[in-house]
Formats: structure tokens, C-alpha cells, sequence
């Protein structure tokens, strides 16, 4: 999700705080530059129609 830029940086496991996840999540959920990317990002799944092509594929192999 970050590599797509609608996420912060990951937390590294070992190094992860109350406070850092805490930023994190803050920043999510504030930051106008993720919100505007996350949008176009859900226009375009919505566009795919994904449960149909999952239906098309799960066809495809059972048949």
C-alpha cells in the first residue's frame, strides 16, 4: 500500500511503539496527499468489476 502511495511507510516489527503506530495510523487517516491517492485507487477497482472476473477465472479452472 505504501509502494502504491495510499499508506505511510511500513512499521518494522522490531522497532514498532505505541507512539510510532500511532503516527502512522494518524497519518492515514490526515494526510490529504494519501486521501486523494486512495480515492483514484478505489475509482479504479471499482471500475474492474473484480467479483465477476473471479467468477470467470474459478469457471475457467473448475471446468
Amino acid at each position: 500500500m505504501h509502494a502504491a502511495g495510499v499508506a505511510p511507510a511500513p512499521q518494522q516489527q522490531r522497532r514498532l511503539t505505541a507512539e510510532g503506530l500511532a503516527e502512522a495510523v494518524r497519518r492515514a487517516v490526515t494526510d490529504r496527499v494519501i486521501a486523494e491517492r486512495a480515492e483514484r485507487l478505489a475509482q479504479r477497482i471499482r471500475a474492474e468489476n473484480g467479483a465477476a472476473q473471479a467468477v470467470d477465472i474459478l469457471k475457467g479452472v473448475l471446468t
